[in-house]
């Protein structure tokens, strides 16, 4: 079980520090960071801990075996969406910023929500009840 929770946690950091980097590399949020370093800080902290929900979800469910699948799934599944989101939005006009991001948040957790269904066990394959 600890490399099902080793991949929830480098899931977690790869997806939110790619999704940091894409919308701060954003020319507005730059302005932001320049004129209001600390606020910007916590503010993007404060919605990546917000957002984060899911993969703490995920870790949590790998302590139990039932919860293996949804741990992996969401682990694998995460992060290309989110490396795919962070792509996009680093070159995001300023008015899809904020769209870029609640579909992000909005994709990753749905794949929570079909993850967290899925139960099994390490060395089931593919079969799932």
């Amino acid at each position: 079980m600890p490399l099902v929770r080793l991949a929830v946690v480098a899931s977690l950091l790869l997806s939110v520090g790619s999704l940091s980097w894409g919308l701060l590399s954003t020319p507005p949020m730059q302005a932001a960071v320049q004129a209001d370093a600390f606020g910007t800080s916590a503010a993007v902290a404060f919605g990546a801990l917000v957002g984060s929900w899911p993969w703490f979800a995920a870790y949590s469910a790998a302590s139990k075996k039932s919860g293996y699948a949804c741990a992996m799934v969401y682990a694998i599944g995460a992060l290309p969406i989110s490396l795919g989101f962070a792509a996009a939005l680093s070159g995001t006009p300023t008015e899809g910023i904020g769209w870029n991001i609640i579909l992000c948040t909005v994709v990753l957790w749905s794949l929570y929500l079909f993850a967290s269904r899925l139960r099994g066990e390490p060395g089931e394959g593919s079969r799932a009840s």
